[in-house]
């Protein structure tokens, strides 16, 4: 549960190795809250197919700059990734 926020939100983590020994993320999950819906889509299509060490190596801030979140959403709601 993130700090702060009332939403529920649900993420399965799932790695499978691929064909050059790298774990390979795929997300899933779902939110009670339709704004919260639409941060996690954009994190299960954005970190989806990544290594494991890309996913760790993905800072929030590089997120919210490539979806143009930060004019979009209030700080509270872009703290949130």
């Amino acid at each position: 549960r993130v700090p702060g926020c009332i939403s529920n939100v649900r993420v399965s983590v799932a790695s499978k190795e691929d064909e050059s020994g790298s774990l390979r993320v795929s997300l899933d999950g779902d939110a009670d809250a339709r704004v919260a819906r639409g941060m996690l889509a954009l994190l299960v299509k954005g970190l989806g197919g990544l290594t494991a060490q890309e996913v760790l190596s993905t800072r929030s801030d590089d997120i919210i700059q490539a979806a143009n979140l930060k004019s979009l959403l209030p700080t509270g709601r872009n703290d949130g990734l």
